[in-house]
């Protein structure tokens, strides 16, 4: 997190860009890496429900 807080200061000063930008691209990387490890985790399983047969 420190990390991502003196890299944006950084990236602030150096692109001359507004700190709402700044603050926009930590946010989409803190969402992604979060977003990732619970998709890593927690898997979505789909039983699959055969059809009756008829006959």
């Amino acid at each position: 997190m420190g990390g991502l807080y003196v890299g944006g200061e950084t990236v602030q000063i150096t692109m001359k860009l507004p700190v709402n930008i700044v603050l926009i691209i930590q946010a989409l990387i803190l969402f992604f890496v979060l977003g990732g490890d619970i998709l890593s985790r927690y898997r979505l399983a789909f039983d699959r429900q055969e059809a009756p047969s008829g006959g």
